[in-house]
């Protein structure tokens, strides 16, 4: 009987840590060229944004590597937009598509916070207070006064029974640019510390000014975790 409490103990332990963290967070896994429990900006079934595998990573065998890359022309008519810069964009929560469309149709990917919960669900369940979200990065810009990188964390709350942004963490590139891997830390603040957080959304953005670019810088980003209250 000791050894079954035990035992349940430990299941249940596993399975409240597995709801604070990302899923294949070391970007190991893949299907082919698309990556696990990750996702991208896609249209009609072509990825719009440039996100591949890459061997250069900081830990394991691979990282995942997020650039910008022009809107194919195709694609703009079908939506009826111009050419435009579409930035890499990888999050691990679902992407509503039609809403996307209506941004890219707008001819904007920024996004206030009623626009970002139309846009991303399914982010990780919380059981714990998050307080930032943590990896690693190589930030390798062709045109680093043009080409930005943003990660962004927002912590979600769903008490009221309607979702709601209750913290939001960022971190942006910051000179000197190195190939090499650094660590980053987004920390979150929290403009409500009474609602329970429930849901963490995190956005990894690599966009370029340039509209005229042909070719571009790219991020690499390998081993992000969830650091929650002590």
């Amino acid at each position: 009987m000791k050894k079954f409490i035990i035992l349940a103990l430990t299941i249940w332990a596993f399975s409240v840590n597995a709801q604070n963290v990302f899923q294949n967070a070391g970007f190991e896994t893949w299907n082919g060229t698309t990556l696990s429990q990750w996702n991208t900006l896609s249209v009609m079934g072509v990825n719009i944004s440039d996100v591949s595998k890459s061997t250069e990573s900081n830990s394991g065998n691979y990282a995942v590597k997020i650039a910008p890359k022009p809107l194919p022309a195709s694609l703009a008519t079908v939506i009826g937009v111009d050419n435009m810069i579409v930035p890499g964009l990888l999050t691990n929560a679902t992407i509503n598509l039609n809403s996307i469309i209506g941004a890219l149709s707008s001819g904007s990917l920024n996004f206030d916070n009623n626009t970002l919960l139309s846009v991303f669900t399914d982010g990780v369940q919380l059981t714990e207070k998050p307080t930032a979200v943590n990896g690693f990065i190589s930030w390798n810009p062709i045109d680093p006064i043009n080409e930005n990188i943003l990660l962004g964390v927002y912590v979600i709350s769903n008490q009221t029974g309607t979702r709601e942004v209750i913290g939001m963490g960022a971190y942006s590139n910051v000179a000197p640019f190195k190939a090499d891997y650094m660590p980053f830390e987004a920390q979150i603040i929290y403009q409500d510390e009474q609602k329970v957080p429930s849901e963490l959304i995190f956005i990894s953005l690599v966009s370029s000014l340039d509209t005229n670019a042909t070719s571009f810088g790219y991020l690499l980003l390998d081993d992000v975790s969830i650091a929650t209250e002590v």
